[in-house]
């Protein structure tokens, strides 16, 4: 992190409200945003998951982890733009450029390879979804610097915007194909829809455009950053998302169905109220890398806000997840401990989103991209161990070992890695960090606690919503 020194000549900046309340109402808009966003995919994905089974979800869900490696790579001109202090017109056009030029290549990538995949999975249904769905790759290249650059300037009302009327419009192409018994190819028409929809509210809401020059020398300037932030997303995708396709390589498309609605649910909560804390924390952490002393104390700040709004409801969710998998019937049963343990991955990852952003506010990527590939290979490892040890066990044992050897990792070696990590770079003391989060996660083991007592009393057999009226 860079200091700065202050001569009695200067005077010092005064502080700013408006700073304050431009970070509140961004933080109430990223929220919206992300929230409103998971909630409307998330209730078309359940429905359409109770609508076509687990085969049709865990076939989609392959092929979308697919298409979203290649969107990742596309989102690393983002961070470049957000965190750098001078900013030219020539950088964005260079970054505009280079992105389309980007999305060719690893459109035609993905296309070529959509075969051997489909393939290597054994589920030849794979290969059309793919081809289709990498329709959203050009689609994400044409709003990466219109996105970046809000990002930059805190307007996530217009992002909410996008986001929302995207999200509406893909789930009612996506219900409708389903009603017409289109099979998988209703969430394909979902993502297609939310993609196009997306792009075009994006240009809509945006003012920037771009113009016909590119300089090298501009490009280079976002590329070091860049760099590191595409080896940290690489390593974070890689962590995140090799569950999805070590289970479909292993056990097939059912065993992917069952754990994706499980991680699905998790996903749910660290989106809705830590990366959209993430989201904001970015570009407001960066604005203070000047002032360790002011960075730390936002730092840990932020820290305290996502643990208390993620941590309770992971608790919670934990609580309920026998009664929440029943509702969608009974093949979906096997999932319901995985959800449990997958709970507890996701409250070390709520928390880790936020140590990303200060990472990368203070200009450290590379560190966080080391990190990130640490855990990245241990967690994967964990993965094909035991998915090479559990090749004859029933499907529930598949699942639930896959998610208990993520939790294993990431409470063995990514919580006390992150914590090491904030303390030599971010400033922020572990005694400090704990003290913000010990409260909200002792709260959370209590709404986990007390839906297992209500469990075993054998009252949910009945009405198994009353357990999670309970637990809340």
């Amino acid at each position: 992190m860079t200091t700065t020194s202050t001569t009695l000549d200067e005077p010092k900046p005064p502080k700013a409200p408006r700073d304050k309340a431009k970070y509140r109402s961004a933080l109430s808009w990223s929220v919206a945003m992300v929230g409103g966003q998971q909630f409307l995919t998330a209730a078309v994905a359940f429905l359409l998951a109770a609508i076509l089974g687990p085969d049709a979800f865990g076939t989609v869900a392959m092929a979308s982890v697919y298409i979203l490696f290649m969107q990742m790579l596309l989102q690393q001109a983002i961070p470049a733009i957000v965190q750098r202090k001078d900013l030219d017109p020539e950088h964005l056009d260079s970054a505009f450029w280079l992105v389309m030029g980007f999305t060719l290549v690893i459109t035609a990538v993905s296309v070529a390879l959509a075969g051997p995949w489909a393939a290597a999975n054994r589920t030849p249904d794979l290969q059309p979804i793919i081809i289709a769905l990498s329709l959203q790759v050009p689609l994400q290249g044409l709003v990466v610097v219109q996105e970046a650059l809000l990002r930059r300037h805190m307007d996530f009302r217009s992002l909410a915007i996008r986001s929302l009327v995207a999200a509406a419009a893909g789930g009612v192409i996506g219900l409708v194909l389903a009603f017409m018994d289109a099979g998988s190819w209703a969430l394909v028409g979902q993502q297609l829809g939310n993609s196009i929809i997306g792009a075009a509210v994006l240009w809509k809401v945006s003012d920037w455009r771009p113009h016909l020059r590119f300089s090298k020398a501009h490009a280079k300037d976002l590329a070091g950053f860049s760099l590191g932030a595409a080896l940290a997303s690489l390593a974070a995708f890689v962590n995140v998302r090799s569950d999805a396709l070590l289970i479909g390589l292993f056990f097939g498309a059912y065993a992917v169905g069952l754990y994706r609605l499980a991680s699905r649910f998790t996903e749910i909560f660290v989106d809705f109220l830590s990366r959209s804390m993430q989201q904001v924390a970015f570009p407001e952490l960066s604005r203070l890398q000047g002032d360790p002393v002011a960075f730390a104390r936002r730092e840990r700040d932020i820290m305290k806000q996502a643990s208390l709004m993620t941590l309770p409801a992971l608790g919670i969710l934990a609580g309920c997840a026998d009664q929440l998998l029943r509702l969608f019937g009974p093949e979906w049963a096997p999932a319901s401990h995985a959800l449990q343990l997958l709970c507890i991955v996701a409250g070390v990852r709520a928390l880790s989103l936020i140590s990303s952003a200060s990472l990368q506010a203070i200009g450290r990527p590379h560190v966080l991209a080391t990190l990130s590939w640490i855990a990245a290979a241990l967690s994967a490892g964990a993965l094909v161990a035991a998915g090479l040890l559990l090749r004859d066990a029933s499907i529930s044992d598949q699942v639930v070992a896959m998610a208990a050897s993520r939790a294993v990792v990431y409470v063995v070696v990514i919580t006390p890695a992150y914590l090491y990590v904030i303390d030599r770079y971010c400033l922020l003391p572990v005694r400090r960090m704990l003290s913000a989060v010990g409260g909200p996660a002792l709260v959370g083991l209590a709404a986990a606690g007390t839906g297992y007592l209500w469990t075993s009393t054998g009252i949910d057999e009945s009405w198994p919503p009353l357990v999670a009226v309970i637990v809340a």
